[in-house]
């Protein structure tokens, strides 16, 4: 998070873009945080198996929003070639060469 937030919520969506779960963090400091998802939606019923993706929305105590930015890890399964630039396949997510920040064996 770029400043102290009062409020913080995790939505996860399925690659349809449907909402699956929002995560409610409550008021949080800034500086970076680790969230895990359970893999329930907000039903409580487990999400079926598949890609995922998640946004993260914050306000500060007067309603503005709170820039964040978003990371994920996770194990590498492959490299793409194709194209203009490589990517890193980590599962099923493509992900572009140059936003990789930190690799670890």
């Amino acid at each position: 998070l770029g400043n102290d937030a009062t409020a913080v919520t995790i939505h996860v969506f399925d690659l349809n873009g449907a909402k699956v779960r929002s995560i409610d963090l409550g008021s949080t400091s800034e500086g970076p945080h680790v969230a895990v998802w359970d893999g329930l939606t907000d039903a409580a019923s487990p999400a079926p198996p598949g890609t995922y993706q998640f946004s993260v929305v914050a306000n500060d105590l007067q309603g503005d929003a709170v820039p964040t930015q978003t990371f994920f890890d996770g194990v590498v399964t492959g490299v793409n070639f194709d194209g203009e630039r490589p990517h890193v396949l980590v599962g099923q997510v493509s992900v572009p060469i140059e936003e990789i920040i930190e690799v670890q064996n």
